[in-house]
């Protein structure tokens, strides 16, 4: 078992340690430990989740996060813009432009 570093003799044993509460518990920290709340990502592994810390995206994500909790929000309903996470339609990566010419029609929320 990657998660628990156990060995198991066979594909029975495997399956009996993947019902205990040991198991269940350490996957379980390991989902926390590899999601990216500011961005709302769930990774595979520890390397993946420390290769994403490391990465632009997540690097402006928490720039546009910390500039927007110090006040840089819009006029209007408390301060908020009502335009979602990404403003209209999203930083631009990744994914090409969708029909609306603003990075896809799918809006984030707080």
């Amino acid at each position: 078992c990657r998660v628990c570093s156990v060995q198991s003799k066979d594909m029975e044993s495997f399956l009996a340690h993947k019902d205990t509460d040991f198991h269940k518990a350490a996957i379980q920290a390991e989902r926390r430990a590899t999601y990216c709340q500011a961005c709302r990502k769930q990774f595979t592994s520890p390397v993946q989740m420390r290769e994403h810390l490391e990465s632009k995206p997540h690097h402006d994500r928490m720039v546009f996060l910390r500039s927007r909790n110090q006040g840089g929000g819009g006029a209007g309903r408390g301060g908020r813009s009502g335009r979602g996470y990404f403003g209209r339609g999203g930083l631009g990566y990744g994914r090409g432009r969708g029909r609306d010419g603003n990075g896809g029609s799918r809006r984030q929320w707080c």
